[in-house]
């Protein structure tokens, strides 16, 4: 068996996180789920920590009894084709010693090969061999598995605003991995595009999980890994999008001044070519930024803006990324108006609670987070402090650093 490479061990990881999510989302011990499906809670336990890979029957039945809808198997299916693609390597690679060790002489099949040998052997027909496959594998992806992933990121990211980005973000990782080599070897322009746009989507959700979870730093390269793939896709809307996200982590590291510049610089690039529904998003984050920024004036404008750019319709197949609606909106134009101390916050904020769709738990969160700090601004403290109370339950459940660290810094009454 070929020696785990690090995205095997990544496969396996997110693969047995996978299971531990769905399991407590599910509400079951790792005993209840080893009865459910024959194998010991020892068994259960390695496998969630990635340390043991039991065979698919175990997955099926895991995958049924916690409810994951396929998901498990879906994750332990690519693992066994990453983990055989490995082991094709490995045996070229042996081969390769082989023949490097009969050219000098050593014609001993037997003879142990030790590290050295193999690393002295990664010549350039063994790169060859690497770069062959690679290539195939590329030229194995069409339209159709170009869709498969634009549909496991909807799906991840339908789990990812209900349940959180602690519970994904080593699933999104592990996607990247997967996608990124296979645009880096696509020869077919299309194919490469758009896998280059599939990748640039997968770079943006894993930048606001790290964001959301307080790992600044990654997120920020996250985005800049983002910018690369959204240059590749040749989509200049894409790109500003990027753009503006990236400014999320000025304003959390009080860089605010940089982010109203960079949000500034997306919404005019994005001017001439991008559909109004990322128009209006773009304007709402500028208007974030220039709250942040003290700039209450400017901020609402902006707002105003976005309220005038959003068109009705607010479903577009060529902007999935983006999620803007009147009440998306209206939650938006609420926190800046919680940041600058507009009495008027109180109510927008209300508004934006009774119309927000109860599967955006993560958004849920941050606006109660913002009514917490309105109410306070308006003397409401009893009110502020039953906010807090929710927010805190629901930053807790999907594992919001972020926003217990906004809470934090409220001087909310005990």
């Amino acid at each position: 068996m070929a020696r785990d490479t690090d995205a095997v061990r990544e496969l396996k990881q997110a693969l047995g996180r996978a299971l531990a999510d769905h399991r407590r989302a599910a509400g079951f011990a790792q005993a209840e789920i080893a009865r459910r499906v024959h194998y010991t809670r020892t068994a259960v336990s390695h496998a969630e920590a990635g340390r043991h890979l039991p065979p698919r029957r175990f997955w099926a039945a895991a995958d049924d009894a916690v409810g994951a809808d396929g998901v498990l198997l879906d994750h332990f299916d690519r693992l066994q084709s990453a983990a055989a693609e490995s082991e094709r390597i490995e045996r070229e690679r042996e081969q390769a010693v082989f023949r490097h060790r009969a050219q000098r002489g050593h014609r001993t099949p037997t003879e142990k090969i030790s590290s050295t040998d193999i690393h002295a052997a990664a010549t350039a027909d063994e790169q060859t061999h690497e770069l062959a496959a690679a290539l195939q594998s590329a030229r194995r992806v069409d339209a159709e598995v170009v869709e498969s992933f634009v549909a496991q990121l909807e799906h991840i990211r339908t789990l990812d605003r209900r349940l959180g980005a602690g519970l994904l973000r080593g699933e999104v990782r592990a996607k990247i991995a997967q996608i990124e080599p296979l645009m880096r070897h696509s020869i077919d322009p299309a194919i490469r595009r758009s896998l280059a746009a599939v990748l640039t989507e997968y770079c943006t959700l894993a930048d606001w999980q790290c964001l959301d979870s307080g790992l600044l730093g990654e997120a920020w390269q996250h985005y800049e890994n983002a910018k690369t793939a959204a240059r590749e896709s040749g989509n200049a809307a894409l790109f500003s999008h990027v753009i503006a996200e990236q400014a999320f982590v000025l304003i959390d590291i009080g860089r605010s001044t940089d982010a109203s510049d960079l949000t500034g610089h997306a919404l005019a690039a994005a001017r001439q070519n991008a559909p109004a529904i990322l128009l209006a998003w773009l304007a709402a984050a500028h208007g974030e930024a220039l709250a942040a920024n003290d700039q209450s004036a400017k901020s609402l404008r902006a707002f105003d803006h976005a309220a005038r750019t959003l068109p009705a319709d607010t479903v577009h197949t060529d902007t999935p990324y983006v999620a803007m609606d009147d009440v998306h909106l209206t939650r938006w134009r609420g926190h800046a108006l919680a940041r600058t101390g507009e009495r008027s916050a109180v109510a927008v904020l209300n508004d934006a609670l009774r119309g927000l769709d109860p599967s955006y738990t993560r958004a849920e969160t941050a606006l109660r987070v913002d009514l917490t700090r309105a109410l306070l601004h308006a003397g409401e403290r009893d009110s502020a402090a039953e906010q807090a109370a929710q927010a805190d339950a629901l930053a807790q459940q999907i594992g919001s650093a972020r926003q217990q660290r906004r809470l934090a810094r409220l001087a909310v009454p005990g």
